[in-house]
């Protein structure tokens, strides 16, 4: 996965496990170099252009090119995949990323490995409380804690501002063991439906939410002059 310049995009070259079949039916192509967008990444594999993808993200782009992570990453840095995993194109050995634009000299290229967490519900960025062990999410939309187009949207109807605790999941208390570093919830079983169980205040909540949002966190983060 490659992050560029001023914008953050997804390749699959190493997003999938090499033996799972990936989808690529909804990359948008292009063969004529004439037609690139402007200010735009691509894949490139001698014949055609595959453009770079971003779907929702618990961070905001950067506008200045600067990469806001370290050589560790930054496991705050989520992306959340649903019916748009078939949106990022796949490179391959010996093919080529591409910067199309007619105002912008590139000299220096962002690149971000991503590691999969698999599915879950579409939130990151859960908060321990030490004293307690529980676990808080800052329900605000500027907090970008929660996919916006995932069954995980339905916590903001607890409340639009201010946080909640995550109790538990069906039955079973949400804890350290079930939180990765990134703040999502790990070990659930794909497209299968939970209860979330969450307070505000003395008030218990509960939300069915469907595991089906595939989850990436920051790993790695380098700088490449060119």
């Amino acid at each position: 996965m490659l992050l560029g310049f001023a914008l953050v995009s997804l390749s699959a070259c190493s997003l999938f496990d090499r033996k799972e079949a990936v989808s690529t039916s909804g990359v948008k192509i292009e063969k004529d170099v004439n037609n690139l967008e402007e200010d735009s990444y691509y894949t490139f594999n001698g014949k055609e252009y595959g453009k770079l993808y971003l779907g929702d993200r618990s961070f905001k782009e950067s506008s200045s090119g600067s990469l806001n992570t370290s050589s560790k990453g930054n496991p705050e840095r989520v992306i959340w995949l649903k019916n748009d995993l078939n949106s990022i194109p796949v490179m391959r050995r010996g093919e080529k990323i591409v910067f199309h634009s007619s105002t912008k000299l590139i000299t220096r290229l962002n690149i971000e490995r991503y590691y999969d967490l698999g599915y879950s519900i579409g939130i990151a960025k859960l908060k321990e409380n030490k004293s307690t062990g529980r676990f808080t999410l800052d329900i605000r939309d500027s907090a970008l804690t929660v996919d916006p187009n995932s069954d995980a949207k339905q916590l903001q109807d607890i409340t639009a501002n201010g946080q909640i605790i995550i109790d538990s999941i069906g039955d079973t208390p949400l804890r350290s063991g079930n939180v990765s570093p990134s703040g999502t919830i790990i070990g659930l079983e794909k497209d299968k439906t939970y209860a979330v169980n969450a307070y505000l205040g003395t008030n218990l909540h509960s939300k069915n939410i469907k595991a089906d949002v595939r989850i990436l966190a920051s790993s790695e983060g380098h700088k490449i002059e060119i």
